[in-house]
């Protein structure tokens, strides 16, 4: 069982789909929480931590979002990334490189 980020209207193959299991989906939505809460209305930021078909609905959030989880990335080494304000959370690198990736050219996406 997990969450999936599917793309509104994708531009690529990496912008269709985004697969995560609950425990990773998690890391990435107490992610979202921390580098975008004011992108997203607090209704849509609490609905996409779960399968609800809810989510930003503009390419240009879903951009501003990247850039957010790609800066944040730089300025950490290692492929654990910790979380912040969690003593033993941390998400794999390559998740999160996919997770931008798809945000680049989801035209938005919605979570199932």
């Amino acid at each position: 069982m997990g969450v999936d980020a599917v793309g509104r209207r994708p531009k690529d193959r990496a912008g269709k789909l985004f697969m995560a299991n609950l425990s990773t989906w998690g890391s990435v939505h107490r992610l979202i929480v921390e580098l975008c809460s004011d992108l997203l209305d607090d209704a849509t930021l609490t609905s996409i931590g779960g399968n609800n078909g809810l989510g930003p609905t503009r390419q240009s959030v879903c951009t501003q979002m990247a850039d957010r989880f790609q800066h944040w990335m730089d300025g950490r080494a290692g492929s654990e990334l910790k979380l912040p304000r969690a003593r033993k959370r941390a998400v794999a690198r390559n998740v999160l490189e996919e997770w931008v990736a798809f945000l680049r050219t989801c035209g938005g996406f919605k979570t199932y």
